[in-house]
This record gives C-alpha cells, structure tokens and sequence, in this order.
C-alpha cells in the first residue's frame, strides 16, 4: 500500500522506482509468510495439491490485475491514478485483514498458536508421532471450516 501510494505521487523515475522495489518487497513478505503458514497447517499428503493451487490462484490475480491495468492505461487514465487506486484497493484489504486478525480468526486463534503445529513433512519423530500430528492438524482445519 505505502509502495503503491509512492508510486502514484512519484514525478521522478528514481522516486518511481524507489517505491516499485518497496511494492514488490511488500508482496514477496506476505506471500513468503502465507506459503509457509500453509507448509505448517497443511497434512504432507495434501502439501503439493495446496501449494500449487496456491501459485495457480496467485498467477491468476497477477494476470487480472496486468489485464485491467492495460484497460485502465489504454482508456487514457493516467498511470499515477491506476496507481493510487492499486493503493486504495491495497489499503482496503489490509484493514478487512487486520480487523479478522484482530478478532482472533484464522490463523490468529489461539488454537494454531498454543499447540504449536509443525508440518509432519519436516518432522523429525517417529511415524505413530507423524500420523497423530497429521490427525490433529486436520481435525483442526475440519473445525476451522
């Protein structure tokens, strides 16, 4: 949102890329964090099927936003208000997601916090250990639907 936001005030193309590599250090973060909460509540059979379905959707938003950017720029919009509205849209899902965080859903709830999950396929105890993990991990995935 802040890179976005410099984005559309930026004249100069110092500025412009300055905030550009503040952008996309922003979407390499939280998709990094959202990837590895998903290799921790994932069961190792359902970990491929999860991540690639998660790349699949990323990709898919990624050439939707590119699509209605070339929209917006061949209409004549100037760039500088695509980008303040990129920042805008941004700054509206971080709030919907800070107020669900706040109120303790998903993975904030103190189930995923206190029992401490780790993903079976980077475990290190024995097989039975693997197989109540995998259990609990989707006995609490179950519940959470």
């Amino acid at each position: 949102s802040f890179g976005w936001l410099g984005m559309s005030v930026s004249a100069r193309i110092e500025w412009l890329c300055f905030f550009n590599t503040v952008r996309a250090f922003g979407s390499a973060i939280i998709w990094i964090n959202s990837t590895l909460l998903l290799q921790k509540l994932t069961p190792s059979g359902m970990l491929g099927r999860i991540l690639s379905f998660d790349f699949a959707i990323a990709m898919l938003f990624d050439t939707i936003a590119s699509f209605v950017t070339g929209r917006y720029v061949d209409a004549d919009t100037p760039i500088h208000d695509v980008a303040f509205g990129a920042a805008v849209a941004t700054a509206t899902i971080w709030v919907f997601w800070s107020l669900y965080h706040s109120a303790r859903l998903g993975a904030a709830r103190k189930s995923f916090n206190a029992e401490n999950i780790v993903s079976p396929s980077v475990s290190c105890h024995s097989n039975d250990s693997i197989r109540k993990r995998e259990r609990d991990v989707e006995n609490v995935i179950n519940t959470a639907v």
